[in-house]
C-alpha cells in the first residue's frame, strides 16, 4: 500500500520548487549586454560634484555646458564618446570603452585624454546603474582628493575636495 503525502505538506513543496524553477533560466543573465547599448546616444540631464568641504560650493559641470551639445554616444565594439562644448567654447569628444554586466555600465577613458577628462572632474573608470530597461544611466560615485581648479580655477582656486560626482544620462 503506498502513502501520500496529505495536501497540507504537498502544496509547500510544490510552490518552493516551483520557484526554484522559474529562477534558473541558465540563458538568463539578468541584465543588459553591450548590444543593447550599441547605436544609443544618451543627453546628460545631470552632471555635478557634490563637495564635502564645508563653505566650497559644488561644481555644476552641466550648468557650465551647452546642452543642446552635450550627449553620450555608444557603439558597437565597446567603445562610447562624450561629446560636450562648454558655453562659448568649441565642441569637443573624449572617448574610450565600455562593458555591461548585470545591471551596469563600466566606463574606461583612454589615458589620451586625461587633462580633458579632468576638466569634467571624470576619474578614469565610472560605473553606472542601469535604470528603466536602459532609458537612464545613473552614476553616483565617491570621489577623492578632486582639483576643482581643474573644472574651474576662477570659481575654485587651487582647492580640492572629496565628494559625490552624481550625473544622469537620459536615452
Amino acid at each position: 500500500m503506498s502513502r501520500m503525502l496529505p495536501p497540507s505538506r504537498f502544496l509547500p513543496l510544490l510552490v518552493v520548487a516551483l520557484l526554484l524553477w522559474t529562477g534558473c533560466d541558465s540563458n538568463d543573465e539578468g541584465g543588459f549586454s553591450e548590444a543593447d547599448l550599441a547605436g544609443s546616444t544618451y543627453d546628460i540631464t545631470e552632471f555635478v560634484f557634490e563637495t564635502d568641504g564645508t563653505g566650497i560650493a559644488d561644481a555644476d559641470i552641466l550648468g557650465a555646458l551647452n546642452a543642446n551639445n552635450s550627449a553620450v554616444r555608444f557603439f558597437s565594439g565597446g567603445n562610447f564618446q562624450i561629446e560636450y562644448q562648454f558655453t562659448g567654447e568649441g565642441q569637443r569628444t573624449i572617448f574610450g570603452d565600455y562593458s555591461v554586466g548585470g545591471d551596469e555600465v563600466d566606463f574606461n577613458f583612454d589615458d589620451s585624454i586625461a587633462d580633458a577628462r579632468r576638466q569634467l572632474l571624470l576619474p578614469d573608470r565610472l560605473s553606472f546603474a542601469i535604470v528603466n530597461d536602459a532609458a537612464r544611466l545613473e552614476l553616483e560615485q565617491r570621489l577623492s582628493d578632486i582639483r576643482l581648479s581643474d573644472f574651474s580655477e576662477e570659481q575654485f582656486g587651487n582647492t580640492r575636495s572629496d565628494g559625490t560626482m552624481i550625473i544622469t544620462l537620459r536615452r
